[in-house]
């Protein structure tokens, strides 16, 4: 039996086309760069052999900072987790090389983070 208006051809029921734009945005060379960073580094290897994780202490709410550890290497996040500039205060020491840039850092008595700013640092 068939229902008055139901009669369509075979194309008629075929999903609509993707409208999605598939193109590498703004972020890609980010997130290329990042997951380099992840398959690379023992530090942030996951699963059964996984890497340390400890939080680093900063005394600023919207300041997250972590490292992850393994076999001698080791991986440090910083970031200002609020629209306001923060600062921190000795919380991290020595030499580290900022992943994004290739520069090396140094922290001081006090460090001032923009909005939204954040670092991943690899140990040097």
């Amino acid at each position: 039996m068939k229902i008055r208006g139901t009669e369509r051809s075979k194309n008629e029921w075929a999903m609509p086309k993707d409208e999605i734009p598939h193109t590498k945005g703004k972020e890609w060379e980010l997130l290329k760069k990042l997951g380099k960073l992840k398959n690379d580094n023992i530090a942030l290897n996951g699963g059964k052999n996984r890497a340390s994780y400890t939080r680093i202490v900063t005394n600023n709410k919207n300041v997250l900072a972590f490292t992850r550890s393994k076999n001698g290497q080791t991986v440090v996040f910083v970031g200002n987790l609020s629209d306001k500039p923060q600062e921190i205060k000795e919380f991290l020491k020595g030499s580290y090389t900022n992943y994004m840039s290739g520069k090396s850092v140094v922290f001081r008595e006090k460090m001032k983070f923009k909005p939204w700013e954040y670092l991943v640092l690899k140990k040097e």
